[in-house]
């Protein structure tokens, strides 16, 4: 699902990860590097677009596939101890997670 050179983001995969890979390669001087952060990635992510890939990969755990999609495709959130209606994308079910 991921490319092998993503390290953000990833389980035991770091910055030191990146560092350490590029520096050991022997292509290092004759390749070309790009970097971005793209500000609000995360809640431009279309939901539906997202579920149909989730249940091709999950199709082996439906039980995991239903409550990922269901959390994702869940238009209210809690903020504060408050329930508000808030879509924003793929990181809106973190919402309170990151707030609180």
């Amino acid at each position: 699902m991921f490319c092998n050179n993503l390290y953000s983001f990833r389980p035991s995969r770091n910055a030191k990860d990146a560092v350490r890979r590029f520096v050991t390669d022997p292509g290092i001087k004759s390749s070309f590097f790009y970097k971005s952060d793209i500000s609000n990635y995360f809640n431009s992510v279309p939901i539906q677009r997202l579920t149909p890939m989730l249940k091709d990969v999950l199709f082996d755990d439906p039980e995991l596939c239903g409550f990922l999609c269901g959390l994702l495709e869940e238009n209210c959130v809690t903020e504060r101890g408050s329930v508000i209606d808030d879509r924003k994308g793929i990181m809106a079910p973190m919402q309170d997670t990151l707030t609180t």
